[in-house]
Formats: C-alpha cells, sequence, structure tokens
C-alpha cells in the first residue's frame, strides 16, 4: 500500500494508526505490532511479575491479558502522542502504559490469582460450598451491590477478599506491589466498609 511500509518514521506510524482510512489504519497497527510487540511483552512480563511468580501457572495468560489491555489503550491514547520525533521517550512512554495497565490488572484480579496459586479444591471447613464458589459468590454479590463498574470497586473487592479468604492482614495488604498506591488507612476503610455489608445483608 503506498506511503505505509515498515520503513516509517515513527510520527509517520503514529499518524496512519490515527487514519480515518480503515485499511490503512489497519495496515499501520500491523507494522506497529511487529516493530513494538516484543517491546510491549518485554515490559508486560517485567511489570507482572512484580505481582506474580514467572512460575505461576497463570502468568503467561496474565501477561496475554495485560497486552490486550495495553492495545485498548494505545487505541485510544496513541495518538495523543506529542514527542514523535524521539524514539527513547517512546518506549519511556510505552512503558508507562504498559505498567499502568498491569497495576491495574493485577488491583483487580490479584486476589484470585493468589488462591489460583493453592489448592483449587480445599474445602472450608462446616461448609458445603468449596472455597472456589464461595469466593465466586461473595464477588458476584460485591459486583451486583456496585454502583458503578470501576478498577476502583474491583480493587475494593479485591482488598477484601484477600483479608477475608487469604487473612492478609491490611498491612499485609499493603505490602502487595499492585497495592502501593493505596493507603493503609484506605484498605482498612474498604474492608469495615464491606464487611457490614455483608453483614447487613447477613451473608456473614
Amino acid at each position: 500500500m503506498p506511503g505505509i511500509n515498515d520503513k516509517m518514521t515513527l510520527n509517520e506510524l503514529i499518524t496512519q494508526c490515527a487514519s480515518e482510512q480503515i485499511s490503512e489504519k489497519n495496515r499501520a497497527w500491523q507494522i506497529f505490532w511487529q516493530r513494538y510487540h516484543s517491546r510491549i511483552y518485554g515490559f508486560a512480563r517485567y511489570a507482572c511479575q512484580k505481582s506474580i511468580r514467572p512460575q505461576h501457572r497463570s502468568f503467561n495468560d496474565v501477561v496475554d491479558d495485560v497486552v490486550g489491555d495495553v492495545l485498548f489503550i494505545l487505541n485510544n491514547e496513541l495518538d495523543g502522542f506529542r514527542s514523535r520525533d524521539d524514539e527513547g521517550r517512546f518506549l519511556a512512554w510505552l512503558s508507562m502504559i504498559v505498567n499502568r495497565a498491569a497495576l491495574r490488572y493485577m488491583q483487580k484480579n490479584y486476589s484470585r490469582l493468589y488462591f489460583n496459586d493453592r489448592s483449587e479444591e480445599t474445602e472450608c471447613a462446616g461448609e458445603l460450598f468449596n472455597c472456589w464458589e464461595l469466593y465466586d459468590y461473595i464477588v458476584a454479590f460485591f459486583r451486583k451491590i456496585r454502583k458503578k463498574n470501576s478498577v476502583q470497586s474491583e480493587r475494593d473487592i479485591s482488598i477484601f477478599m484477600l483479608y477475608t479468604f487469604a487473612d492478609f492482614s491490611p498491612e499485609a495488604i499493603k505490602n502487595q506491589p499492585c497495592m502501593k498506591n493505596v493507603s493503609l488507612r484506605a484498605i482498612q476503610l474498604v474492608v469495615s466498609r464491606m464487611k457490614k455489608k455483608l453483614e447487613t445483608d447477613r451473608l456473614l
């Protein structure tokens, strides 16, 4: 396709990725992926292993999920990058996008990843449910009653599940890499608020 090739400058590539011509836009994104996919995956692996071990059974799936989130973000934000004559700044910006996506993913999913690394069929003493069924039931309850779908509400669910199912103290939750930007006081408030909601609805 004329004008679109793998020799394009960064500025030309970003411009074409935002083209209103679908065929040109798709071709530009193919070239973008060819050029940067190894960097994106490298950034994602590095970011994810801050929270879970590379030996974790779901590590590669998590990395793939984060990369998918990154591509969604780039589709909306790539055209806003301004220093298009500076490859170094672009890679730094790309790394920031990946780290932000990984942090949000971990805040939402860390509790499930933690439990998935343990026995999948540990029975809860005195209960008819296995622990996974009870876990899913409580998560579904909180998702149903939340006022809006947001990263913060998913983070709060993860905090509460770590507190109740993994017996993490608020201090231990705060020490998890994916919770580094959440204050100890905020974690304590989340736990208190969600416990009260379960008590009100007689689930505790």
